[in-house]
């Protein structure tokens, strides 16, 4: 075993700068001749812009310029406008509302960014801000799952009738039909999966610049290269080769932070526009009503069981609250990525899943910290838990007798997934044992006495990663000095990635840690699909053992030719 490994405990390698105040964030940047950006953001859920008056703030002091959308337009810029990729149930393909940098028409959301201005200083701009005058004139609106699916209900937009965007089922109806006639017990939740804000430690923040020829954006994505090339093709209309995305320490992403979002490429564009370096920052408060949130998910579920407990069938109605404006996350984690583990751990043989995206006058959802997968194993273990209740079984015992046996690896589940190996009973047996499980009613009888609730939850989970890309990037540079230079298309905000990476390395090219850096976040230097859907570790921790596996072969060639060696 090497001293310093994948398997050792070791200090991690980016804490040093980050503890004692030395990393560096993308609001930390200051240049010369640069100018601030301030938002100016819709008060309404959904209203008409009758007009934007930015007469005004354009005399306020230090004001350089101030932007609507039709600046932007006149510009060439694109939209970003996501395509249907699912049909609804009856069909019918919705016509999606073109998502801009900055709203033109009608806002749908709290938040939605309307105007931009430009000053010498943040507080300038935020004055000036304060001086631009919108004539909104106010429309109906819904903000929940359940107002939004009522008969007669405000329309987010009109190519969506009945605020339905999307749709996509799995399994069989009429076996889940069969299953629950003969069922002994039958088990039923409504669970409401509450929006999430992100919050990370870190806003957003754009600082924009030119070097020569070519735009510099420093941001803090978790896709560098995914970033360029949305600010090549839809903002900036540029070729790629001109634009040169940096990415410094993050202070958590979450998948709040995949991309860049509308409003962060405002002030790139504008950067583009006046030749100066420009920078933006999000306030918190416009992180919570602006920025791409999670979950927001109604989930109507059922567990159809025999007189033993076993299970025979899972259905299984969702409803997904995607936002005003659907995103390519917040569409495909409920109707593809979460329902790939729906049936966790156990041995489910039929499943009747329906899966719907539903519109409404609130900010966009995206990817948020594990996407969809939490969800999904909620409504399995919470079912578990109510059935044990219901039949009268212990919650453990009831789980012990669905698992997937190690005697039926591999196993198809009936999502189609495949488990190539597991044994959930040992695990199971080790956590009750660990946690003294038997001796939970005397510690409950004891907390009573002390006037304390007691309780305990037990759930189990089969974790699906990798976004479904298979493939990253590991981009290998050997210095004279025998230092190892890895350039990662993965992106470290929080998670330790330099460390793990390191530890990897270092065992397979049997070199002292000292000698290896680990480096991200520049699109000149590796792409790669990034960082997001717990795939870090797992893709680009391959990319590095496949890299170094390499690395390794190809140092024997050279030495071999070099000491005329076969």
């Amino acid at each position: 075993m090497a001293v310093f490994g994948k398997a050792q405990y070791i200090k991690r390698v980016e804490d040093d700068r980050l503890l004692t105040g030395t990393g560096g964030f993308t609001d930390n940047l200051a240049r010369p001749n640069q100018v601030h950006v301030v938002l100016v953001r819709s008060p309404h859920a959904h209203a008409k812009i009758v007009k934007i008056d930015t007469t005004e703030a354009k005399k306020a002091a230090g004001v350089v310029a101030v932007y609507t959308w039709d600046d932007m337009a006149k510009e060439g810029v694109g939209e970003f406008t996501f395509p249907a990729m699912f049909p609804n149930a009856d069909g019918s393909k919705p016509e999606m509302t073109p998502r801009r940098s900055l709203a033109a028409e009608a806002v749908r959301y709290v938040g939605e960014a309307v105007a931009a201005v430009v000053a010498e200083t943040r507080e300038q701009a935020q004055d000036a801000a304060e001086l631009v005058e919108v004539d909104y004139d106010p429309l109906p609106s819904v903000t929940t799952i359940e107002d939004a699916l009522k008969p007669g209900a405000p329309q987010v937009w009109k190519g969506a009738p009945g605020n339905l965007v999307g749709f996509n089922r799995f399994g069989d109806a009429v076996k889940a039909d069969e299953a629950f006639k003969a069922a002994a017990h039958i088990v039923s939740l409504d669970i409401m999966h509450q929006r999430l804000i992100v919050n990370a430690m870190e806003p957003r923040a754009i600082m924009a610049e030119w070097e020569g020829d070519r735009l510099i954006v420093h941001i803090g994505s978790q896709n560098p290269s995914v970033t360029r090339d949305t600010l090549a093709d839809v903002i900036l209309k540029m070729p790629k080769d001109k634009i040169r995305v940096l990415v410094r320490d993050i202070g958590g992403g979450f998948g709040m932070k995949v991309g860049i979002q509308p409003d962060e490429s405002v002030a790139v564009w504008i950067a583009k526009v006046l030749k100066r370096p420009v920078k933006w920052r999000a306030e918190r408060s416009e992180e919570f009503a602006a920025t791409t949130a999670g979950r927001d998910q109604l989930h109507k579920g059922a567990l159809a069981l025999d007189k033993d407990g076993r299970i025979l069938a899972l259905r299984l109605e969702a409803f997904a609250n995607i936002g005003a404006y659907p995103a390519r996350a917040g569409v495909v984690i409920p109707l593809f990525v979460g329902p790939k583990v729906t049936t966790g751990t156990y041995d489910i043989p039929v499943v009747d899943l329906k899966l719907n995206c539903v519109i409404t006058n609130s900010a966009t959802i995206g990817a948020y910290r594990g996407a969809g997968r939490p969800e999904c194993i909620l409504n399995l273990e919470r079912l578990m838990d109510t059935a044990a209740r219901q039949i009268g079984m212990d919650p453990a015992e009831l789980r012990r007798r669905n698992f997937v046996k190690p005697s039926q690896m591999p196993y198809t589940t009936a999502m189609g997934e495949k488990y190539d190996s597991g044994d959930f009973d040992l695990f199971l047996t080790k956590t009750l044992e660990a946690a003294d499980w038997k001796g939970f009613e005397a510690r409950k009888a004891d907390a009573q006495k002390r006037g304390k609730l007691y309780g305990r939850g037990l759930a189990s989970y089969v974790e699906w990663t990798s976004a479904n890309v298979m493939n990253e990037m590991a981009h290998y540079e050997v210095k004279e000095d025998g230092k190892v230079v890895i350039w990662m298309g993965t992106q470290g905000m929080g998670q330790g990635l330099q460390t793990s990476f390191t530890q990897l390395a270092s065992e397979l090219l049997g070199i002292d840690p000292s000698k290896i850096e680990i480096a991200m976040g520049d699109s000149d230097r590796v792409g790669g699909v990034g960082s997001m859907g717990s795939r870090s570790a797992y893709i680009g921790g391959s990319a590095v053992l496949t890299g170094s596996e390499k690395l390794v072969d190809k140092g024997k060639e050279l030495a071999a030719d070099a000491l005329e060696a076969s």
